[in-house]
């Protein structure tokens, strides 16, 4: 019974986009006049991406993860998408009407090789429409390799004038902790998505409204699970393997530097301190790093780094 609803609820989403008013589920035409833009985007591509593993990342599926909703006004939609699967979301995308283009003159390797595939480098794809009535959007790659999942993201510094990557190297295991790899039902639209226990984590440090705005959503959903997740999430994380990557004009990667991680500061700063005491051992010194007003105020938004083997 479910399916043939689904179907219909698909049927008339269809017949309704073409008067640019998608048939959404449990929304009041004032809440989708304010956001339409968003609304209408979420339910045309996500709508065509059924047999792909994609997943809504950022701030939009707070709103998707609590069943609220759309509280604010988004510029793009970023999707986060495996290596291999992105030609297919590309000509998904085409067929809808968008065009991808670079961004910042910076020539990205998104070139279609001999066999037809579309080979991205390390760079996101950025994908435009005429239409204004539906959003931009950022196509991230992640790929899995036995029981490691790299990703990749990367941004213009404007401070050095140079396109600055972030590589994470991290567990199978956190992955799945981040992405939630079931799909939910959003007012008719379904689609994968970011936990709201990362978004939450990741945000909840954050100074910008939006940012205390996503959390201020969230919050109210956690439970003990949650945070026990949060926890979970945030150990598996101090583990992860995080490399800076600055490109070149030409989209290659010019360097490739390993961040030091949050176990290997903390060894670090232990040592500096051994080297500096020589009345006191290592057990001594690291009890008044516990004792400190310092550690008490690290710790707090840090309780990852108890777990850390120093």
């Amino acid at each position: 019974m479910s399916k043939i609803k689904d179907n219909i609820i698909r049927i008339f989403n269809h017949i309704f986009r073409r008067n640019n008013f998608p048939m959404l589920a449990n929304i009041s035409k004032q809440n989708y006049d304010d956001y339409h833009t968003t609304y209408d985007t979420l339910s045309r591509i996500f709508g065509e991406l059924d047999d792909i593993d994609a997943y809504l990342v950022g701030g939009i599926s707070s709103a998707i993860q609590t069943n609220h909703n759309l509280y604010r006004q988004n510029s793009n939609i970023d999707i986060m998408c495996k290596e291999e699967d992105l030609p297919k979301i590309i000509k998904k995308l085409q067929e809808v009407g968008y065009s991808i283009e670079d961004k910042k003159e910076i020539k990205t390797n998104n070139i279609i090789d001999s066999n037809g595939n579309l080979k991205s480098g390390y760079h996101n794809i950025n994908a435009s429409i005429n239409n204004s009535n539906l959003l931009d959007v950022r196509l991230f790659v992640y790929k899995v390799n036995n029981h490691e999942v790299t990703t990749y993201s990367h941004a213009f510094d404007e401070r050095i004038g140079r396109f600055v990557g972030t590589e994470k190297v991290m567990s199978k295991k956190l992955f799945d902790m981040i992405y939630n790899n079931i799909a939910v039902d959003y007012k008719g639209i379904k689609l994968k998505t970011q936990s709201k226990e990362y978004t939450y984590m990741v945000k909840s440090n954050g100074t910008r409204e939006k940012d205390k705005l996503d959390v201020s959503i969230i919050e109210p959903t956690l439970d003990k699970k949650s945070i026990e997740k949060i926890s979970e999430i945030r150990r598996l994380e101090a583990k992860t393997k995080k490399y800076k990557l600055i490109f070149d004009k030409s989209g290659k990667v010019e360097s490739r530097d390993l961040i030091p991680s949050l176990e290997d500061k903390i060894n670090s700063y232990l040592d500096s301190l051994y080297m500096k005491s020589s009345t006191k051992s290592t057990e001594q010194i690291i009890n008044d790093v516990f004792q400190s007003d310092e550690y008490a105020k690290v710790v707090i938004p840090h309780p990852e780094i108890n777990s850390c083997k120093c």
